[in-house]
């Protein structure tokens, strides 16, 4: 599953975009980036290498509904893969939860900045998020 969120700029009105890639089954990150724009064309070139560097790609991905999830440029690109794209309801903003749950996780972290001041900037932090992990069965029950 994946997603994009708005992360605030220092100029008031005006966002940088973090595209992520969550796995489903153990809510880890794959492959995330940062843009000032959002773009069919940034989300394939991040699944683009996010397959090389696995050396896999998966045979389903979800996502919301927007422009960047949904563009020609990406939407091919599955294809010709043959992965299966797979969308969020319109108009129903708990359809996708494990994302949204990584980015309220993320926004409301001890030291979220209240704006980002540059592009790099965001990266930089981002870079250096590490959210809680949850326990696995294993560690819950002592095995």
């Amino acid at each position: 599953m994946w997603g994009i969120t708005w992360i605030k700029n220092d100029v008031k009105g005006l966002y940088y975009y973090a595209y992520v890639i969550e796995d489903l089954y153990d809510r880890s990150i794959v492959g995330w980036a940062i843009y000032e724009n959002e773009s069919d064309e940034y989300a394939r070139d991040l699944f683009k290498s996010v397959t090389e560097k696995e050396g896999a790609c998966p045979e389903y991905v979800h996502s919301d509904n927007g422009g960047g999830m949904k563009g020609i440029t990406l939407v091919a690109f599955y294809y010709r893969l043959g992965i299966v794209p797979s969308f969020s309801r319109p108009r129903v903003s708990d359809d996708n939860p494990f994302i949204e749950s990584f980015f309220k996780t993320l926004k409301y972290k001890c030291g979220y900045p209240k704006f980002f001041t540059s592009v790099e900037h965001a990266r930089k932090w981002f870079a250096d998020f590490k959210p809680r992990k949850r326990p696995g069965c294993l560690e819950l029950y002592g095995g």
